[in-house]
């Protein structure tokens, strides 16, 4: 398998940790587990975990940090989406309030709007009535017109005739019977003629007044059939305007009712997202405990793995002095070796069994160096004199290298 340390870049205080650590496929990984020596641990690129103790971890199972995780992504998406929504139910608020009060307004608008038909209707009633006097009026002085003209064409012939006769009667001598006559008839006519020269002339003051009259009177019918004109352009004005805003209280309405319903829904989806914090909330409370407890194991593991790390410390060190004990044993034995060797020319092993097939073939002696040597300077073997001495420096060298 390979190690995790070549796949995963770590601080060196878990280089132990990972040194311990190996990558298997996920086919192997149940069978290569059985065989995991203590502290080793078995991890595939799934995801899933087996230790040396049997505990085994899979990728599909929820890990409590996993859902602590899920649990505080969830609870923040709520809380985000309650502040999200309040913003909106406080725009459908106003909104609602605005809807409203355009509705109002719109209603009132209409009110007016229906009124204003009416009065522009009694105005242009009230116009055409005036006119139709100005007309009646407008004939009338027409009339007194034409005869005053006629009036003032006959007395202007009169004045003509009266004028002649004066002038013929001036030239024509006659009796003094006649001219008395005559100058009374002059005077007659005279007065006459100025009578009728005041009378033409009252005429033609009259008809210059009329004349006046009827352009005024043109003047304020033209002005009055512009004004009714006018209100009847703005009566049919009222009335589109108030088919529209007829139709803008319909739309009013309908926002309105899509305001009033639209409160209900935020309520109950506030209601909602209020149940779901409350869940969250219980949630983050289970989950904070189990949290704290799971801290408070983490916290025992640490300590209880600081102190086996203490322990494993002590039994490194320990390890270390038994092993430079053993070396130093390990020197001792080659020096005693090749003592041996040197001395005895042979193995160690061949000394020990001729030795051991000696003190088989050999017949009991009383113990004793000397008799020891002696025995083995009687007997007829190439290596009997030189037995003690290697003994004896055996001894010293171990005394020696004794501490």
């Amino acid at each position: 398998m390979e190690p995790l340390a070549d796949h995963v870049q770590a601080p060196d205080q878990l280089a132990a940790r990972l040194a311990l650590c190996g990558v298997a496929p996920r086919a192997d990984v149940g069978r290569l587990a059985q065989a995991l020596p203590a502290g080793a641990r078995l991890v595939t690129v799934e995801g899933d975990l087996y230790r040396w103790d049997g505990f085994v971890s899979r990728a599909e199972a929820p890990r409590p940090a996993a859902v602590r995780l899920a649990q505080r992504t969830r609870l923040a998406e709520l809380e985000t989406d309650i502040d999200q929504g309040r913003p909106a139910l406080e725009a459908a608020q106003a909104a609602q309030k605005a809807a409203t009060e355009a509705f109002r307004a719109a209603e009132d608008e209409v009110k007016a709007a229906r009124l204003a038909p009416f009065a522009a209707d009694k105005a242009a009633t009230a116009a055409r009535d005036r006119v139709e006097t100005l007309a009646r009026d407008q004939a009338r002085r027409e009339a007194r017109a034409q005869a005053l003209d006629d009036t003032v064409a006959r007395l202007a012939v009169e004045v003509a005739e009266a004028q002649a006769a004066f002038d013929a009667a001036q030239s024509v001598e006659a009796p003094s019977e006649t001219l008395a006559g005559l100058r009374d008839e002059l005077a007659a006519a005279r007065g006459a003629a100025e009578a009728a020269r005041t009378a033409a002339q009252t005429a033609r003051s009259d008809r210059d007044a009329e004349a006046r009259d009827r352009q005024s009177r043109e003047q304020r019918l033209g002005a009055l059939t512009r004004a009714r004109d006018g209100w009847i352009a703005r009566s049919k004005d009222s009335a589109a305007r108030v088919a529209s805003l007829a139709r803008d209280a319909d739309r009013t309405a309908a926002l309105l009712k899509q305001a009033e319903v639209a409160p209900q829904g935020f309520a109950e989806q506030r209601g909602r997202l209020l149940d779901m914090l409350s869940e969250a909330e219980r949630r983050k409370r289970a989950s904070s405990d189990a949290m704290a407890a799971a801290e408070t194991e983490a916290t025992e593991a640490d300590r209880a793995a600081r102190a086996a790390e203490a322990a494993a410390a002590q039994a490194r060190e320990a390890r270390a002095g038994l092993a430079a004990r053993a070396e130093a044993a390990a020197e001792k034995l080659a020096e005693a070796e090749t003592t041996v060797r040197e001395t005895a020319q042979m193995s160690p092993e061949d000394l020990g069994r001729k030795l051991s097939d000696d003190a088989v073939a050999r017949p009991p002696t009383p113990p004793g160096p000397r008799a020891c040597c002696s025995a083995w300077s009687a007997s007829a073997r190439p290596w009997a004199p030189s037995t003690c001495a290697p003994r004896t420096r055996r001894s010293n060298t171990e005394n020696a290298s004794a501490p």
